[in-house]
Formats: C-alpha cells, sequence, structure tokens
C-alpha cells in the first residue's frame, strides 16, 4: 500500500507535481500531475515521480517507450529509494517491464503470416518476411487492434 507519509512526503519534496488518487499509476504530463492507486506498492509512486522528473512528455516509436519506462525506474531506484526509505524490489521491476515487452512483441508481430516485422512510423509496422503492413491503436490501456493496410 502507498504509505499516506510517502504521498505527503512527495507533495512536500515536489510542490510543482499534483498527486492525484486513481485506480492506477500513472503520469499525465500535460497536467504534470502523477496519479497513484493508494492500495498499491510505493514503487510504482516513486516510477512515475521518476517520469514527471526525468521530463518525459512524448515517445514516438514503441523501443523509445521502454527505454524511458527502465530509465524512470532506474531513477526511481538510484535516487528516490532510498530518499523516501523504500526498496524497490528487482522482480517488480522486470515484472513491469516485461509488459511493456509483451506489449511490443504482440504490436509488432503480423497479422498475416505471425513474423515480427518492424516499426515504420508511430503506429505503423510492415513485416520483412511477407511484406504486410498494419496499423496499430495506441493499447496502452485497452486492447490492442492491428489494421491491415492496402496499398
Amino acid at each position: 500500500m502507498v504509505a499516506t507519509g510517502l504521498v505527503k512526503a512527495v507533495k512536500a519534496d515536489y510542490p510543482s507535481i499534483s498527486l492525484r488518487e486513481a485506480k492506477s499509476f500513472l503520469w499525465i504530463p500535460k497536467q504534470h500531475t502523477v496519479e497513484y492507486d493508494p492500495s498499491g506498492d510505493g514503487a510504482y509512486l516513486l516510477h512515475e515521480l521518476g517520469h514527471a522528473l526525468l521530463q518525459h512528455n512524448s515517445y514516438s516509436r514503441d523501443i523509445e517507450l521502454l527505454a524511458i519506462e527502465r530509465a524512470a525506474w532506474t531513477y526511481a531506484i538510484d535516487n528516490l529509494a532510498s530518499k523516501y526509505g523504500l526498496e524497490i524490489n528487482s522482480e517488480l521491476v522486470e515484472s513491469s517491464l516485461d509488459t511493456y515487452r509483451e506489449w511490443m512483441h504482440t504490436r509488432s508481430t503480423c497479422p498475416t503470416c505471425d513474423l515480427n516485422g518492424v516499426q515504420t512510423g508511430p503506429q505503423l509496422y510492415r513485416c520483412v518476411s511477407c511484406s504486410t503492413t498494419w496499423s496499430v491503436n495506441e493499447a496502452r490501456g485497452c486492447n490492442l487492434r492491428r489494421s491491415v493496410q492496402t496499398l
């Protein structure tokens, strides 16, 4: 559970970042707000705070998202955990990163031949094996949809 003391300390240390109770953990750059689930692990709050402090605002390629996720975890471990008296479990970090790896793998799987393609645009892929091109939706918080593109 996210301790009330942790939330108060983060609010005091970073008054320019809003913290808001929610059903999940999320950094919302345009609102300069970290949403947190009070019943969740405080490590996730520090991870989202890491996004805020590293000024993670956007990404254009899926691999960039994985890189900024790892950077936020690294920042939380190296700079925030000891400050707030938390130990961040490496298994929790890898499990979290695995969800992004699985997300990337699913998005890049060709809907025609099931091999992995390459990302050619923000939500576009092309299969190097069968030349199918497809688009994907954002799908970080909902079901993935892939649509084959016709030329």
